[in-house]
């Protein structure tokens, strides 16, 4: 839930008493602001003659703001200058609610202005990801933040924005992690593949490299790579080697070259969530790479956990192990999907070789190739609680059933299915002993707590792919042993759940997916498509097959890189407006119609969480926590035209 409860100006009641600094004759203008999964932000007017401001954060039950401002020494970019705005965002909060100050430098608490009651959520940590040896060195959760979202203790923070970006170095294809801190790396802004070239040392395939120094290759690298705001996209993507316990999130991947991100070569315990993958770079030379390579690919890789991440019409966006590996110690094992949004994406939702892999409360919509595919001597797939829209062959197994060579011919492995909803979908048969007892897509069971028998086998054998053969169900699920109730948390949605048991209902992770899924706030580009059916390779007549952008982020003019009393001068003003928050939409699926309608009864009754889109007829407070009958009245009256806006 995304929620802010007011916002009030505070203005000094003698104001003509004061000797006022010659910059700043009026108080800051608070424009908005917006709790995220342990972050926030807030926005604010242009006060004439100011070129710097300082911010303080606080939790809204303390009395005091802090001292030091939240922007002081390293974090001066987390406040940056737009057209129209400034804006400042926060992160490394944990789950609660905060009150932010903004101050023009120099000033006093009589030109400042408070946004208050800003309601920040924890992140989902779920899946493998969370399980067993992460818990090593201390290191509960991958990356440089502890489990309530806060950084580690001596953490170590590093902003790479256009204006400074010496960081780069330590992502160069020659560079190795060997540090014993935490490090939280965050990139303010837009790089494209042009600014990299010749700033930094990219791999053959154009991506940073993340890879630990072979004295510590075991031992927990504690890394976040991480965006600020809704606007940080990269040109490159990531490729991690050999590393241990990182984590990447809050990026938008933008014409990268090859993969947006892959974990490779021994890497553990990597968790990749809540990034925007768009179109890779054309790659004339291969025909299917048209949209670039994969998205997300894992290789002889374990424990990882990929969620709330958004794959905008991508081509493949996610493949688990790019080679059959004869040796069983260079096979990935123990990957986690869950809540991903697969939206108009073709294929690979993901393939997969070799590893146990559990699917859960991911969103597909509109997929014209398959959904999550079984192929060579994959174990096990448990694929619980998606749900399916649009979707061609949504469950699908090497050389059986509905496939017909998509994998290569290779092998495959049995695809478990529980509480899996489809919707408008078509080429699939589940298992059936009398009927289908061999040309089956998957295996439906009635409780996700039921062992397949080994006597249910797939169907082809390649003899010419060494080490292929007949596979059963591992029962990876079930086995107490590889998922520990104490240890394996899913479905969490932000509270440590540890009886192993609980995934959200298809709808509700919908809600969820559509709620979080992709970088702060929906990022800065979004897509629409003219359809929504698409079924192998051809769009309904009438419909186009490329998606249309819109709602662009206004253009970054500057970061402020050093924290100074001056400020960062004067910048030239370019009229633009900070698109705002699509009131009345409380599904959050970019209009405002009768299902909004039904959402926003099921808010007031607790089926869902509120969120800032479902209040419409007063400011949202605390003697207001939740929508009423006044909201609905008004939805309404805009549904039937009674009234023409609900701004």
């Amino acid at each position: 839930m995304r929620k802010v409860l007011a916002f009030v100006l505070v203005f000094g009641m003698a104001l003509s008493f004061l000797v006022m600094p010659a910059f700043a004759q009026t108080p800051v203008g608070i424009l908005g602001g917006e709790g995220w999964l342990e972050s926030l932000c807030v926005y604010w007017s242009d006060v004439s003659g100011v070129s710097a401001y300082d911010v303080y954060v606080k939790k809204a039950a303390e009395l005091d703001y802090p001292a030091v401002p939240a922007n002081a020494g390293v974090h001066a970019p987390l406040v940056r200058k737009y057209p129209d705005f400034w804006r400042f965002d926060a992160v490394g909060l944990a789950k609660g609610v905060y009150d932010v100050k903004v101050l023009p430098r120099g000033g006093d608490d009589s030109l400042a202005a408070y946004a208050t009651g800003i309601e920040v959520q924890a992140h989902d940590r779920s899946g493998f990801a969370f399980v067993g040896e992460s818990a090593t060195g201390g290191s509960p959760v991958p990356g440089a933040y502890n489990a309530d979202g806060t950084l580690k203790d001596d953490a170590e923070v590093v902003y790479i924005t256009r204006e400074n970006y010496e960081g780069l170095s330590m992502l160069a294809n020659n560079a190795r992690f060997d540090t014993s801190r935490p490090l939280a790396i965050r990139f303010v802004g837009h790089f494209p593949q042009d600014f990299l070239r010749g700033k930094v040392n990219l791999n053959t395939n154009s991506m940073f490299v993340v890879r630990a120094h072979a004295s510590v290759e075991r031992e927990p690298q504690n890394i976040t790579i991480e965006g600020i705001g809704r606007d940080t996209s990269l040109g490159a993507g990531f490729a991690m080697r050999n590393i241990y316990s990182v984590e990447v999130r809050n990026l938008g991947f933008v014409y990268h070259h090859e993969d947006g991100v892959e974990a490779q070569n021994y890497s553990r315990y990597i968790w990749i969530h809540n990034n925007d993958f768009f179109y890779g770079r054309n790659d004339p030379r291969e025909s299917d790479k048209q949209k670039g390579d994969g998205s997300s690919d894992i290789g002889r890789s374990q424990y990882i956990t990929l969620s709330y991440n958004r794959y905008w019409d991508s081509g493949k966006t996610g493949l688990v192990d790019g080679g059959r590996y004869a040796n069983e110690n260079e096979r990935s094992d123990f990957i986690t999907f869950h809540h991903n949004f697969y939206d108009h994406s073709d294929s690979r939702h993901p393939r997969i070789r070799h590893a146990n892999v559990h699917a859960f409360n991911n969103y597909y919509r509109g997929i014209q190739g398959y959904g999550i595919g079984a192929a060579h001597n994959t174990k096990g797939v448990f694929a619980e609680g998606n749900y399916f829209e649009n979707t061609n062959r949504p469950l699908t197994i090497s050389m059986q059933g509905r496939d017909s060579g998509t994998f290569s011919s290779e092998s495959g492995g049995i695809i478990k299915s529980y509480n899996n909803q489809f919707d408008n979908t078509r080429n699939h048969f589940p298992y059936d002993e009398l009927n289908r007892p061999v040309e089956f897509d998957y295996v439906e069971v009635t409780s996700r707590d039921e062992i397949i028998p080994p006597t249910i086998l797939t169907k082809h054998v390649n003899t010419s792919h060494a080490g292929s053969a007949r596979m059963s169900y591992s029962n990876f699920d079930t086995d107490k042993d590889v998922i520990n109730p104490d240890l394996y948390f899913c479905g969490n949605v932000g509270i440590y759940n540890k009886n192993g048991n609980v995934t959200q209902t298809p709808h509700e992770a919908k809600a969820r997916v559509i709620e979080y899924a992709g970088r702060m706030q929906g990022g800065d580009l979004t897509y629409s498509f003219d359809c929504d059916v698409k079924f192998d390779g051809n769009c309904a007549p009438g419909c186009a097959d490329q998606p249309k952008s819109g709602n662009p982020m206004p253009e970054l003019l500057s970061v402020i890189t050093e924290y100074d009393a001056t400020g960062i001068g004067n910048v030239p003003d370019i009229p633009k407006k900070f698109p705002k928050i699509l009131l009345g939409d409380c599904n959050n699926d970019g209009k405002i119609n009768v299902a909004d309608l039904t959402y926003l009864k099921l808010v007031i009754v607790g089926v869902f969480e509120p969120n800032s889109r479902c209040f419409l007829v007063a400011p949202q407070s605390s003697n207001k926590p939740l929508p009423d009958a006044y909201d609905i009245t008004r939805l309404k009256d805009y549904l039937t035209r009674k009234i023409a806006s609900l701004d």
